[in-house]
């Protein structure tokens, strides 16, 4: 066929076989882990629980008081210490309140 010897016709036909074959092995490896994963995340997120999230220690427990609010004209500002992405930050006092 197209001129070329059978032996390296067929030593061709098993080197493109042994590609593809290593191709569909990696893409099924990949497809095996990327489900596994997605069943993992689901499974944790689905079971009520929020130990998995980063923020969780951030979060208020059922029956926890929030945070007590201080009235602006209760805070002493003293300087400005400097600007960042949320604002000025400012060096200030409050006095201390009963919970």
């Amino acid at each position: 066929m197209f001129g070329l010897d059978n032996s390296l016709w067929m030593m061709a036909m098993a080197g493109m076989s042994a590609i593809l074959f290593v191709c569909l092995i990696t893409l099924l490896i990949c497809c095996c882990r990327k489900a596994r994963k997605g069943k993992k995340n689901s499974k944790s997120l689905t079971s009520g629980s929020l130990q998995g999230l980063e923020m969780n220690s951030l979060l208020r427990k059922p029956g926890q008081p929030k945070a007590p609010e201080i009235p602006l004209a209760n805070v002493q500002f003293y300087q400005e210490l400097g600007e960042g992405a949320f604002g000025e930050e400012e060096d200030s006092n409050s006095p201390k309140t009963s919970r």
